[in-house]
């Protein structure tokens, strides 16, 4: 889908709570370019959860509530967040978002940043946490 048409929104946001809530005993990783923006969406997806968990019995454990981590009280399942280069390797997961893996259009269709910049070492990072 092109830019700007909600995919991180329903995916990161609102299918990785639904997920989680559906299934609390799973792990789910969501990884984007940037620490921070992958931080944004789990904070984004945590609010869902908040709102929708209790109608399901299911809710974020206060002591693990953060934005780049979380777990399901009760439950073996929980979110982690993280850049690119992020802590994931070992973790393990039964779903991994991958939303934004490059900064930009610009980024993604240059062939010489493709080759020789951060992006070969994204990709690289990626392959190796599969």
């Amino acid at each position: 889908m092109p830019p700007r048409h909600g995919k991180s929104e329903l995916i990161s946001k609102y299918f990785s709570a639904w997920y989680l809530r559906t299934f609390p005993n799973n792990h789910v990783i969501l990884v984007s370019y940037e620490a921070d923006l992958a931080a944004s969406w789990g904070r984004k997806a945590r609010e869902v959860l908040d709102e929708l968990g209790n109608d399901f019995s299911v809710t974020v454990k206060q002591e693990s509530n953060s934005a780049k981590h979380r777990e399901i009280e009760g439950h073996n399942g929980g979110m982690d967040a993280a850049g690119a280069y992020g802590p994931i390797t070992g973790k393990g997961a039964d779903v991994l978002i991958i939303d934004d893996p490059v900064k930009n259009a610009e980024e993604a269709y240059s062939p010489v940043q493709r080759e020789e910049s951060d992006l070969r070492k994204i990709y690289d990072a990626f392959r190796s946490s599969c």
